[in-house]
């Protein structure tokens, strides 16, 4: 009895001792993070301030911008594309792709609030906040249209620009994109919902709560990210695509595990002008399914280059963008004749890797 006695008074030692440990590792470490600085702005990004947007409303408070811009030599004037990196992810996503396009385009990639080097602490993280963040950004840079490239939850983002401002979108590329709410995660929007709560408690639970001397501030799967999941609905998404009537291509691996395949259908089944391409990539000679590459957007250097987009040899004032595929070896292109398709591209057969090339009409 007084050996056991005896014990549990060893561990109820050791036990405030650790306690005391951990405490003190706790105060060390948010004696660091507050040293660190939270927001760095990378070296190549460009700066823009603009108004913080909550409840769909501009705010007294301030929220820096991030982008990367990039200018074909030889034409100063030639149109905008717009790439919009998915959650989490920034600019980097796109460092391979959007130089290739600035060769006949001018590209601007931002970090999306909440990423990279933008501001990180905003009040809303939603992609409907988000697309008033890039109309913003545009309007300051003096872009009144542009067609828009959305990775995974960027196309949320293109979507709702296309539904606040729909005069300003010439063309939408949907790539491996979120779109209707029955085909995300478990389909319905309150379970997923709680189910981000959750993701979120315990990651804020974890940033704070363990000394981790900042390593867990520079985390891809951060606050920012599960806050982008948790406040974005992407319930009115099926209306809007429903109504867009502009150009659009959507671009999607067959064995996406993180947005399903079906989603891609299901968009290219509401929009009827659009054209879908479907990669599978085993029979594209590689081991991932992700992405417009059958990557993620920043291994474009280890992948196949799918998407190209060509020269504008239209005159002015037709920027419209049209689709064109190229046979590289094997794929499948799923297209609806419509209105919207311009010139005379042929539909490729017997393929299982295509380059799309999307030029101007």
């Amino acid at each position: 009895m007084e050996h056991g006695e005896q014990i549990w008074k060893r561990l109820s030692a050791w036990r405030w001792r650790l306690l005391l440990v951990y405490l003190c590792l706790l105060a060390v470490s948010f004696v660091v993070r507050s040293r660190q600085p939270r927001e760095v702005a990378a070296p190549n990004v460009q700066l823009r301030t603009v108004p913080a947007i909550q409840r769909e409303q501009p705010t007294q408070r301030s929220v820096r911008v991030a982008y990367g811009e990039f200018l074909p030599e030889s034409n100063p004037s030639a149109p905008v594309v717009v790439l919009l990196h998915g959650s989490p992810g920034n600019h980097r996503d796109f460092q391979k792709f959007a130089p290739a396009l600035a060769k006949h385009y001018r590209v601007i990639v931002p970090d999306l609030p909440g990423f990279g080097s933008s501001s990180h602490s905003i009040p809303d993280y939603s992609t409907r906040a988000h697309a008033r963040y890039v109309l913003e950004l545009l309007d300051q840079l003096h872009i009144e249209r542009a067609h828009f490239i959305g990775f995974s939850m960027g196309g949320g983002v293109v979507l709702n620009i296309a539904d606040i401002a729909p005069q300003r979108v010439q063309s939408i590329v949907m790539l491996s994109a979120i779109g209707v709410q029955e085909l995300e995660l478990l389909g319905n929007y309150h379970i997923n919902h709680s189910l981000h709560g959750l993701q979120l408690g315990f990651l804020q639970l974890l940033l704070e709560g363990v000394p981790h001397m900042g390593w867990l501030d520079r985390s891809m799967l951060d606050v920012s990210y599960a806050r982008n999941f948790y406040d974005t609905d992407q319930r009115p998404l099926r209306a809007i695509l429903a109504k867009y009537e502009g150009p659009m291509l959507i671009v999607h691996g067959e064995r996406d595990i993180l947005v399903p395949v079906e989603a891609a259908r299901e968009h290219y089944r509401l929009v009827p002008q659009s054209e879908l391409r479907i990669f599978d990539s085993a029979r594209d000679g590689t081991n991932r399914s992700r992405s417009v590459y059958t990557s993620r957007p920043r291994h474009a250097d280890q992948r196949r280059p799918y998407l190209h987009l060509g020269r504008c040899d239209g005159s002015p004032g037709q920027n419209q963008f049209r689709l064109r595929s190229h046979c590289v070896s094997g794929g499948h292109l799923y297209r609806r004749p419509s209105a919207l398709s311009r010139g005379t591209s042929s539909r490729p057969r017997g393929f299982a890797a295509c380059a799309i090339e999307v030029v101007c009409a």
